[in-house]
C-alpha cells in the first residue's frame, strides 16, 4: 500500500524522509534514475533504479534496475516475487531463470 509520496526534495531531504520512516518502523521503497537519487536508494530498504536512461551511480546503488522507465515494472516484479514465493520456487527449474529472477525477487522480499 502506498502511504505517502513526497517529490522535489534534495538529496538530503530525500535521505532524511527514508530515515523518518524507518524510525516509524516503515519499509521504504525508493525509486530514482539520477546521481542526487543514490544516496537514498542506498539507505531505502529497496532501492529501484530506472535503467533506460538512469545514472551510473544510481545504477550501483539500487537493488533491482528496471532495465526501461516504466514504473509499473516494479509492481509486476512484486506480484511475481509474491507468486514465487507461495509455491516455494517451483516456477523456476533453469539456472539461468534463477539468475534473472531470484536476485530481484530477493531484494523485493525485504518488504514481507
Amino acid at each position: 500500500m502506498l502511504d505517502d509520496i513526497r517529490a522535489e526534495l534534495k538529496p538530503e531531504q530525500k535521505v532524511a524522509a527514508i530515515q523518518e520512516f524507518t524510525l516509524a518502523g516503515k519499509k521504504v521503497a525508493m525509486v530514482g534514475d539520477g546521481v542526487n537519487d543514490a544516496p537514498s536508494l542506498a539507505v531505502a530498504h529497496i532501492g529501484v533504479a530506472m535503467g533506460a536512461r538512469g545514472a551510473d551511480a544510481a545504477l550501483e546503488q539500487a537493488d533491482v534496475v528496471l532495465m526501461n522507465d516504466k514504473l509499473e515494472n516494479f509492481l509486476a516484479a512484486f506480484r511475481l516475487s509474491h507468486r514465487a514465493r507461495t509455491s516455494s520456487g517451483r516456477i523456476f527449474s533453469s539456472r539461468s531463470a534463477r539468475w534473472l529472477c531470484w536476485s530481484p525477487l530477493r531484494c523485493l522480499e525485504k518488504f514481507r
